[in-house]
């Protein structure tokens, strides 16, 4: 039985494709058609017709209704796709078929104009992110930015005190409560607890004691020197390369780039859902002036071409992650850029007395369900002071109701929950088929997993954390095994023993040292691996005046 031909309107299947820029092999791949016979159906001259079902499969592979395939191309109100340069290839090259994101941005245009006609048929407004968010490849080629970059440089200096006002200012309306629409859509029902740990930090007294302390002089100002004068100014330009783990971690890092004085330039990582962005947008319709400062990317980080232009105009990188994105960067820093790292890190607790010590054990709990183990300060392991096993067995029988209540009050997300259960099933059946040095001690949400090793590792995440026994004489050869990488201990300990303890936990190489409920709390003027960042981004300049002493 002959099947029945589809009269479509040959010049509206052309009409669609050149506007969209669609190729014929896209076509092909996508719709799987055969070649020549596709090459006929788009052939005016050429009376063969594809069938109904095949037509239908080109308007789906077209994304148009199958009904637009019988209309006049006039009549078909098409968007030609813009012009821009695709920053996903490397330069000079042009063997990538971008029919299918050609497609896509129609598509996006076209909801675009849709959403906002019915915003201005409601009488509402639509929102729109401001010049200093750029989107590489769509709204402004990198040319472009490095002529921005440079025009700031030569004309213009942000002072830390307008910085300052910007953040008091948001922070002032955060409470007031303007922005609680804004912390429940990207922080949740428990954003306002967040922010309350986060809002100390942007107080004006806070910041500039943070100034103060990681600066040591204010930014720009002259020093005598027998030789003349010197000034500490901004490094330049700082690229960031942020990691997903923190909720706002590129904001974050921002800041600090411009309470220095710098311009910065922001990759988002893939895990970012726009709090970051949100940030920016607040700062910079606070402040107008901080706008030629302040620049964030979606960039991919396969997109190494673009990457490595972002980085060739900076004069400082700042990498947070693993080991992998330090190294990354390192490839694609340019000679003469200041690489500032700030790596994977291990943190955890050093317990040399637990019993009748509820409340701080409570609140290492807490530490450890709300931080879920994602962060360089998250405690990863609970060291006890002991060589006795049945004590660290002991200890994980009390500890787990408290376990349970903290993850009970800070409930965990679904899929981190899934993660939680597949983690207790793993461990009971790794210990029944191989009789591995373990014992698991299971809680609603939560687990403890006693170990008879000494090393310090990361734990499973989500409330799911080893137990370790270390005694003093063992701690110092047991952490510099992980020399480099070692950040926050929480130290629990009788106040007689603190000192020598705190010295001991220094030199075998922590770089911060807190009560077990605190570890992940960040206070203003504290150091960050062993270092104060502001200090990082910065440089001095040497100016040596002409005297008769001195030969011009």
């Amino acid at each position: 039985m002959a099947k029945t031909s589809a009269l479509i309107n040959k010049e509206t299947l052309l009409h669609i494709c050149n506007s969209k820029q669609v190729s014929s092999q896209y076509l092909v791949t996508k719709g799987r058609f055969n070649p020549e016979r596709l090459t006929r159906w788009m052939d005016i001259s050429d009376s063969l017709l594809p069938t109904i079902l095949q037509a239908k499969k080109l308007a789906s592979c077209l994304h148009i209704p199958f009904a637009g395939l019988y209309m006049n191309p006039l009549d078909i109100p098409l968007k030609k796709i813009p012009s821009f340069r695709n920053m996903r290839t490397l330069w000079g090259t042009s063997n990538s078929d971008d029919s299918a994101l050609n497609i896509a941005i129609i598509d996006l245009l076209s909801e675009r104009d849709f959403l906002l006609t019915t915003s201005l048929e409601l009488g509402d407004t639509f929102p729109t992110f401001s010049a200093p968010f750029l989107s590489v490849g769509l709204y402004l080629p990198l040319e472009e930015l490095e002529e921005a970059v440079n025009e700031t440089r030569a004309c213009r200096t942000l002072e830390p005190e307008t910085v300052i006002s910007a953040l008091q200012a948001v922070g002032e309306r955060l409470d007031r409560g303007e922005l609680d629409p804004l912390i429940l859509r990207y922080a949740g029902p428990g954003g306002r607890r967040e922010v309350a740990h986060i809002r100390p930090l942007l107080r004006r007294e806070a910041l500039e004691y943070k100034l103060a302390v990681e600066l040591g002089i204010p930014l720009y100002s002259f020093q005598e020197r027998p030789f003349g004068r010197t000034q500490t100014v901004p490094l330049g330009t700082l690229f960031h390369v942020t990691a997903g783990n923190v909720d706002g971690l590129p904001a974050f890092s921002a800041v600090e780039g411009l309470l220095t004085g710098n311009i910065n330039l922001v990759k988002l990582p893939s895990g970012d859902q726009g709090l970051s962005l949100a940030v920016f947008q607040l700062l910079t319709e606070q402040e107008p002036r901080l706008a030629p400062f302040l620049y964030a990317f979606q960039i991919p980080s396969r997109d190494t071409a673009a990457l490595r232009r972002l980085a060739d105009l900076a004069d400082g990188a700042v990498v947070w992650g693993g080991d992998g994105a330090v190294t990354a960067l390192r490839q694609l820093a340019p000679p003469g850029c200041k690489l500032m790292e700030w790596g994977h890190r291990l943190s955890f607790a050093y317990l040399s007395r637990w019993e009748g010590e509820e409340d701080a054990l409570s609140a290492l709990a807490e530490h450890l369900i709300q931080t879920g183990g994602l962060l360089c300060s998250s405690c990863q392991v609970i060291f006890l002071d002991t060589d006795a096993l049945g004590e660290g067995d002991a200890f994980c029988r009390s500890f787990v109701p408290l376990l349970e209540r903290a993850a009970d009050r800070f409930r965990a997300a679904l899929g981190e929950k899934g993660e939680g259960s597949l983690y207790a099933w793993e461990t009971r059946l790794e210990h029944a088929a191989d009789r591995l040095p373990r014992t698991l001690f299971p809680g609603r949400g939560c687990s403890l997993t006693l170990r008879e090793d000494r090393e310090l590792e990361l734990s499973p995440l989500h409330g799911n954390v080893l137990v370790k026994c270390l005694p003093q004489k063992a701690l110092l050869p047991v952490l510099r095994r992980q020399k480099g990488r070692l950040q926050t201990a929480g130290l629990l300990c009788p106040a007689q023993d603190r000192p020598a303890l705190t010295q001991l936990l220094a030199r075998a190489g922590v770089t911060r040292i807190a009560p077990p409920g605190s570890m992940s709390r960040t206070l203003s003027g504290e150091g960050h691996d062993g270092e104060f960042p502001l200090r990082r981004y910065v440089r001095t300049v040497d100016i040596q005046e002409p005297s008769p002493d001195r030969p011009i």
